[in-house]
């Protein structure tokens, strides 16, 4: 499957800019719907915001571009306060065993993987030819697999966990503080 998750970092410190489309920037920083709502924008749950770009929403609800770099500025403020996370995601025996079979049945995959969770599409996985410039890659060497994380993913979602269950890629979100599943947090 192809990311949707849409990740689009500027060279300078902001993460969010203005030329991102609304829902880039909700798969980005999911709080953002809240910030942007208290704007009066609730591009997040039109249509058009798939498309649109927030500069472009601004525009379409009156707003100038005083109002977009305050925003932006809010934007950016909460996205960076986010509390860190892991700077991994753990893969499970369950699921390397069934990329491995995959791969070995798939001529056009290969042992280089992303790792994607969008709030539009979910779960998805995709076969890269290689690394992108600027991943993370984690080797799982026994399986000769490699899971190739961009720093949109790790930020949002790492400490996550990839399994295999009922047939299915599953994927269990970090939570801080959160045992995994080891009795200790009441999880289970």
């Amino acid at each position: 499957m192809l990311c949707n998750l849409l990740t689009h970092m500027s060279s300078s410190a902001s993460a969010i800019t203005a030329d991102m489309s609304v829902s880039a920037i909700t798969d980005l920083f999911p709080g953002a719907a809240d910030i942007m709502a208290e704007y009066g924008l609730h591009c997040y749950s039109c249509d058009i915001g798939g498309v649109e770009t927030l500069a472009e929403g601004l525009a379409m609800h009156g707003l100038d571009n005083d109002m977009l770099q305050a925003l932006l500025v809010d934007l950016n403020t909460e996205y960076a306060a986010q509390s860190h996370r892991p700077n991994h995601i753990t893969v499970t025996e369950d699921a390397l065993d069934q990329l491995e079979s995959i791969i070995s049945t798939t001529a056009t995959a290969s042992p280089y993987i992303t790792i994607c969770h969008s709030t539009a599409a979910g779960l998805q996985l995709e076969f890269l030819p290689e690394p992108r410039p600027g991943d993370t890659v984690q080797e799982y060497g026994t399986h000769n697999i490699f899971v190739c994380l961009d720093e949109t993913t790790i930020r949002n979602f790492g400490g996550s966990t990839v399994d295999y269950r009922n047939n299915t890629f599953v994927f269990d979100e970090w939570v801080q503080g959160c045992c995994n599943g080891q009795g200790e947090c009441g999880c289970k």
